[in-house]
């Protein structure tokens, strides 16, 4: 039903992140205007992809908005992406129909994420209400997506996807990597039965139980080049 959509990357400076990241021969693609972005992202020809973030100083005082509009769980989510320091910060998943047309711009998802956060709800996991969102690209267009956050702090947020893909054609780094080979996932042993029945056909996440719920490690593929940590900004990469 879901699976590994991408890994979101908490930095302090985005503009920073961007140019160290192509100094290591990544290509990042900036989520809006250069000069107003406060995203980015690392897209690979297949699989999951990265979503660097920088989270302006006003946005951290939003958890009482979002606890009061959108329900408890979309606050506390906010608030732990306001108190994590520079590195992996969070992992998205997305509806498994919806990444299988990927290449086709669709009116309507095949499977909504509405139909995600019922299957929940039926598994005894309560989650926020459903929040969309929009953006506009460094070309100009708007593009929208929709986002859940599951009760259990043990779980992962749920994306539906962007309305109109996003990833660009024939994405090439300079230092080799062809694509995300694995996402090591602590999972909280409370919620990991559960999880695993929503990503039973996912290939990427691996899980290992833990007390809490973090992403420590992301495999890639192609790697011909080392990794300075000095410009990592906090993540961690092991080449497969």
């Amino acid at each position: 039903m879901l699976k590994c959509s991408h890994i979101v990357y908490k930095v302090d400076n985005i503009q920073q992140v961007v140019e160290d990241y192509k100094s290591l021969g990544f290509s990042p693609v900036w989520g809006s205007t250069p000069e107003k972005a406060h995203n980015a992202f690392l897209w690979f020809d297949e699989g999951p992809y990265i979503e660097f973030f920088q989270l302006p100083k006003k946005f951290e005082f939003l958890k009482y908005p979002l606890h009061l509009f959108y329900g408890r769980s979309a606050g506390q989510r906010w608030q732990q992406w306001s108190k994590t320091t520079e590195g992996w910060c969070d992992l998205a998943l997305e509806p498994q129909e919806y990444i299988e047309n990927t290449g086709k711009s669709v009116p309507e998802y095949p499977l909504d994420i509405k139909t995600i956060k019922n299957e929940m709800n039926k598994s005894g996991i309560s989650a926020s209400r459903i929040i969309r969102n929009k953006r506009i690209n460094p070309e100009g267009e708007k593009v929208k997506y929709k986002v859940f956050c599951p009760n259990p702090d043990g779980f992962p947020f749920v994306f539906s996807g962007y309305e109109t893909p996003q990833k660009p054609e024939g994405i090439k780094h300079a230092n080799g990597a062809t694509k995300i080979a694995w996402v090591k996932l602590d999972m909280d042993s409370a919620y990991i039965d559960q999880f695993q029945e929503f990503i039973k056909e996912d290939k990427y996440i691996k899980t290992v139980p833990s007390s809490q719920t973090r992403v420590f490690d992301v495999g890639l593929s192609g790697l011909k080049l080392d990794l300075n940590p000095d410009y990592l900004h906090g993540a961690t990469f092991t080449a497969s």
